[in-house]
């Protein structure tokens, strides 16, 4: 069940830490996440790894004032998803 799972994930966290996961452990996966927010970019297109069907592009976190009484000021950043037809015909 659940503390399986938890056992395993532990596990492959662990391997990874450690440069030491065999590629069949990270290959195969169906979305991408790209992140150049890191270096300061705000907004990106990211493009789809085959055989993967999707990839969000997470940009740079940026200050935000929101209109009320009084003004607050909030942290938002923008999240892109590249979707190929797989997923953008699923509707």
């Amino acid at each position: 069940g659940v503390q399986t799972i938890a056992r395993e994930v532990q596990a492959l966290v662990a391997r990874a830490r450690e440069s030491k996961l065999q590629p069949f452990e990270y290959e195969g996966g169906c979305a991408s996440l790209s992140n150049l927010g890191m270096h300061g970019t705000s907004e990106f297109a990211a493009i789809i790894n085959p055989p993967q069907s999707a990839i969000i592009a997470v940009g740079a976190p940026h200050t935000q004032l929101m209109q009320a009484d009084p003004v607050i000021a909030r942290t938002a950043g923008t999240a892109t998803l590249s979707a190929d037809a797989r997923i953008a015909s699923l509707a």
